[in-house]
């Protein structure tokens, strides 16, 4: 599988899990400089709600 935008992409190896410590519902927040600024291994039960947190707490505002 492709591996570009909007594309489906196959961690065959299980490469990509186990560096980004995620699972398949997991989710990684990139800041510009390629830091991760927050990583949750698997989907929150309110993912809308975490992520408000999560930026609120990231932007500091």
């Amino acid at each position: 599988m492709s591996s570009a935008p909007r594309r489906e992409f196959i961690d065959h190896s299980g490469d990509w899990a186990r560096a980004s410590e995620i699972g398949d519902s997991g989710c990684l927040l990139v800041r510009p400089d390629h830091h991760v600024a927050w990583r949750a291994p698997s989907l929150s039960d309110a993912p809308e709600a975490e992520l408000r947190r999560v930026l609120h707490e990231v932007l500091a505002r």
